[in-house]
């Protein structure tokens, strides 16, 4: 699945939507995707990186933000057309088995930038 996100980057950092909904936002994102969590780092609103964290950073990786789920929920979640409670990570974090930490006041914040990353992470998968 990590694959797909190589082109993350330039995908978001194009995209208007994600920039008007990022600026401003410096972060580190965890998104943990079975044993290989994937982390995606934020500076003034741009992507500058996007790893496979234990490949890329080691283990103790700090991130601001961690959204952990199950691979298979992943893969539901980054479905073209996702199932109902799979379409915004509300539903995903309270009929599904995604949980979200970490740093609460900038997750909700920038909320629709995660929200528009997401989507854009859907159109690179599909």
């Amino acid at each position: 699945m990590h694959t797909s996100f190589n082109r993350l980057p330039a995908a978001a950092n194009n995209d208007q939507e994600f920039r008007i909904a990022a600026r401003f936002w410096n972060s580190t994102l965890r998104l943990e995707m079975g044993a290989d969590p994937l982390i995606i780092r934020l500076e003034k609103g741009q992507i500058t990186e996007v790893a496979s964290g234990h490949e890329a950073f080691g283990l103790l990786v700090p991130s601001d933000i961690v959204i952990t789920a199950p691979v298979e929920d992943w893969k539901k979640f980054l479905e073209r057309i996702p199932k109902p409670f799979y379409v915004d990570l509300f539903g995903a974090t309270i009929y599904h088995g995604f949980r979200v930490g970490g740093d609460m006041a900038s997750f909700y914040a920038y909320y629709p930038a995660v929200r528009r990353l997401f989507d854009i992470m859907r159109s690179l998968v599909n």
